[in-house]
């Protein structure tokens, strides 16, 4: 349904009088010559009349500007939850009687915040690949620059070598250990790999060259990607997964600081669009967490008040994430169990989490990450019939059964189409166990077919 421009905005100036709130009615277009609408804000500042929202440079937005990082941290949702439910009452003449929220990355973190500090927004989050400790995923994210050395410096890798030299070794050591040789690491905390052998052999002097080998330093760079973040002898953010490499971004290993951080860093740790990223070190990743800017760690464990209204929360996480380390939603959700003292009985009547194999980050990768978690080519693979609404594969109708029916998700079932497109069939599908359950293979079965595997 779409609901016309100049409706919306009679609908703001009557349930918001101008006396109170002096409101605007703000269109939000995209980049287009027709602006399109998204959603509405009130602000006393905002024209009376629509208005196109043109998107600015990241330094733009955030450089000595408090209120826009409110926005983006968590005000933006939270508006428009609360502008959204009035709507909806002003527009169908009846008050919602559910609401539900999906997304992933800092979608992912913006759901946790909502569970955090504003639990009665939402009935039942879906959470994926969440940034929350986003301090220190942020600092985590600009350290590998630090490990790896620019793209000339004599232990740096490019991407092409972790793809195809690096992961097919871990894939060598790691792959089979859930009993079945498919690339795709079922429980990637099992691995303990050791690069150890990929290091050219010498003879005579002279150090064998060839592109499927690498250098005694190249090994030892490897082996330090793969450890947890620690600042001043201090745990801060868990490691790099074990197959992740087999999607390595250059967003972190290419011979750079990531885009990401250094923005944080420079337009909003140090307020400084000159600062020197390359000077990072950890003096920089204490202060960025010391700041904590309107909470953005999102990662307070006593979701209790959520807990107490019956709100609902899944949450899942790929496990070949190349940006986010997947072991930080475990890390989340054995903090909430520990910090409000739950056993995990007690902990399921209300927040699971799924660890999806062979996932990358959000979505893609070699194993059955399709959940219902995205809507790209939604259209073509309903009128297929091969994407599912059902709540056995689709994480969000999973949440809505939860909310509305009491009938919590044990598994979810992912599908992998062949070539990542519907229009060719299914490759194969894995149900998906909650934490702290691993999907284990019966040892006998077809392992493309989701019965070969149970809980365990």
């Amino acid at each position: 349904m779409t609901i016309p421009v100049e409706s919306l905005c009679s609908s703001l100036r009557q349930t918001y009088p101008e006396s109170i709130w002096k409101p605007g009615c703000l269109v939000i277009g995209q980049a287009s010559n027709t602006p399109t609408w998204h959603t509405a804000l009130l602000s006393d500042s905002l024209p009376s009349e629509p208005t196109m929202v043109i998107t600015e440079q990241a330094e733009q937005r955030f450089l000595n500007a408090p209120e826009v990082l409110a926005d983006f941290v968590f005000r933006s949702i939270h508006t428009n939850v609360l502008v959204g439910k009035e709507l909806t009452h002003k527009f169908f003449g009846v008050p919602h009687t559910k609401s539900y929220y999906l997304g992933c990355s800092t979608g992912g973190r913006q759901g946790l915040k909502s569970v955090q500090d504003f639990p009665e927004d939402f009935d039942g989050i879906v959470a994926g690949a969440a940034a929350a400790d986003h301090n220190h995923l942020q600092a985590w994210s600009a350290s590998f620059f630090l490990i790896t050395g620019p793209p000339d410096a004599p232990s740096f890798l490019t991407i092409d070598q972790w793809i195809n030299v690096i992961h097919p070794d871990v894939l060598r050591q790691c792959d089979e250990i859930d009993g079945v040789k498919d690339g795709i690491i079922e429980v990637p905390d099992l691995c303990e790999y050791d690069p150890s052998g990929l290091v050219c052999r010498e003879e005579g002097g002279q150090q064998e060259q060839n592109a499927s080998c690498i250098t005694a330093e190249q090994a030892k760079m490897v082996k330090e990607v793969y450890k947890p973040l620690f600042i001043f002898g201090k745990f801060a953010y868990p490691r790099f997964q074990f197959g992740a490499e087999g999607a390595m971004s250059p967003l972190l290993f290419g011979g750079q600081v990531s885009t990401i951080a250094a923005d944080w860093f420079r337009f909003v740790t140090f307020s400084d669009p000159n600062f020197n990223v390359s000077t990072l070190n950890q003096s920089s990743w204490a202060l960025i967490q010391k700041q904590d800017n309107f909470s953005i760690s999102t990662w307070k464990a006593n979701i209790s008040t959520f807990k107490n209204r019956n709100g609902k929360l899944l949450t899942y996480h790929g496990q070949t994430d190349q940006l986010i380390s997947p072991i930080n939603s475990e890390r989340y959700y054995s903090r909430v169990q520990k910090h409000m003292d739950l056993t995990l009985e007690e902990q399921d009547t209300f927040y699971r989490l799924f660890r999806i194999s062979g996932m990358n980050h959000c979505a893609g990768g070699p194993g059955a990450w399709e959940v219902g978690q995205t809507l790209d080519g939604a259209a073509d693979d309903v009128r297929l019939g091969s994407l599912s609404l059902g709540p056995e594969k689709n994480v969000l109708t999973a949440m809505v059964r939860w909310v509305e029916e009491g009938v919590a998700p044990d598994t979810i079932l992912g599908t992998k189409f062949v070539n990542d497109d519907p229009r060719q069939g299914v490759q194969f599908s894995r149900r998906h166990c909650r934490f702290p359950l691993k999907t284990t293979y019966d040892g006998i079965g077809d392992p493309t077919e989701p019965e070969s595997w149970s809980c365990q």
